[in-house]
């Protein structure tokens, strides 16, 4: 049998004797026109001979199209438009638009070129479907909002009708002078003044005057839970980074950026030796003051005793500084002296503030050393005037020197 066509299914196609046979389409028949198919038959070997007429109903006028909605680049695309249908002819229409050309023609089983609104050469439709395909450019969205274009696809009939939608993602903002593409201009005012334009191309909200934050940056340190203000050179992204001026206690460094901005800030201590460096990311949200702690260096170590200005002997008493916060106190023993940690090179002043027997002391400037080269420094204390007073003076009887050390006056 084989005058089958290949588009029928036929079972069994030889027999012997009464039988029946099933016949079908391999795959529903979408032609818009009936198909009429002959299939003679006969006896084997002889000439006896019968024709079956197969009659495929014709099928509804369509259009699918292969997906309803299309996502484009903000930077434009070609994109094909595709699907199959059995119509006469099909019409492509903007229904809402962009700035996309209009479809003008379009391809028919990749081959055909067809016009939109006109009849398809050999009518492919009339028995059985075909592909269509369209090629649609959509241009660079220069707007900063995301759009949408609307294809209407029609058929012959008025009922047949699909709709593409084409969604392109919102564009990059941009801001030129004078023409596209350019970001720098010269405006030249004559002698004696004269108005002049300066072209604006944007697709978005603009101002030439951004919005500026002024953040003052000072560095300090905690001493006696006081907080006491350095000089000190403030660098941007790292400690080793650009030096953007410097803060100083009378005169604090004021750093205006846009608002928004975000920076690291690091202030290394003029006296370098006697201070950490200290950090801190400052976010100009406001107009507002940023501090940056520094940790002191204590490093170095100062050793103070107090003893008798006439004697030389070495007298228990309180030791200030000259904020009259207590150091501590000194004693006449052998290893009596009160210690204080201080950056190596660091001066303190310290003082006595007398008692019942000694004036008080003006403060007397000593300086950090190595703590095993801190050699003991003396504040001497001067007996008050009219107070009883004995001396005793030792003398060494080998050297002849006075002994001081672990005597009380």
């Amino acid at each position: 049998m084989a005058n089958i066509p290949s588009y029928l299914s036929w079972v069994p196609k030889t027999g012997t004797g009464n039988a029946q046979i099933k016949i079908n389409s391999v795959n529903p028949y979408t032609g818009r026109a009936d198909r009429s198919t002959k299939v003679p038959g006969k006896i084997v070997g002889k000439s006896n001979s019968v024709t079956v007429t197969v009659l495929e109903k014709a099928a509804d006028e369509f259009i699918t199209p292969n997906g309803l909605t299309i996502n484009v680049a903000k930077g434009g695309e070609t994109i094909r438009v595709t699907g199959k249908s059995n119509s006469k002819l099909l019409t492509f229409t903007w229904k809402t638009n962009f700035g996309i050309a209009n479809v003008t023609s379009f391809k028919v089983n990749s081959s055909t070129t067809a016009t939109s609104g006109t009849a398809i050469a050999g009518d492919p439709g009339a028995t059985g479907e075909y592909t269509y395909d369209v090629i649609v450019v959509v241009p660079k969205n220069e707007t900063i909002t995301a759009r949408s274009a609307t294809l209407e696809i029609k058929g012959e009939g008025s009922t047949v009708v699909k709709t593409i939608t084409i969604t392109q993602a919102l564009g990059d903002s941009y801001l030129y002078l004078n023409s596209q593409g350019t970001t720098t201009a010269t405006v030249t005012i004559p002698k004696g003044g004269g108005e002049q334009t300066l072209k604006i191309l944007s697709n978005d909200e603009w101002t030439f005057e951004p919005a500026e934050v002024s953040v003052t940056i000072k560095a300090y340190e905690i001493y006696d839970d006081n907080k006491l203000y350095l000089a000190a050179n403030i660098k941007e992204i790292s400690s080793t980074g650009t030096t953007v001026g410097t803060t100083r206690p009378d005169e604090p460094l004021v750093i205006t950026k846009n608002k928004g901005s975000v920076t690291t800030y690091y202030a290394l201590p003029l006296s370098s030796d006697w201070y950490h460096i200290g950090s801190e990311e400052v976010v100009f949200d406001t107009d507002k003051t940023v501090e940056i702690l520094c940790l002191r260096n204590n490093n170095g170590l100062i050793k103070v005793r107090t003893r008798d200005a006439l004697t030389g002997c070495m007298i228990t008493n309180i030791i200030y500084d000259e904020t009259n916060k207590k150091i501590g106190t000194c004693s006449s023993s052998e290893d009596g002296y009160v210690s204080e940690a201080n950056p190596i090179g660091f001066e303190r002043n310290y003082k006595t503030l007398g008692d019942n027997r000694y004036e008080a002391t003006e403060p007397i400037t000593f300086i950090a050393d190595e703590p095993s080269e801190a050699v003991v420094n003396y504040i001497d204390l001067h007996p008050k005037e009219g107070q009883d007073y004995i001396a005793l003076k030792f003398i060494d009887s080998v050297t002849k020197a006075p002994i001081t050390t672990g005597i009380s006056c």
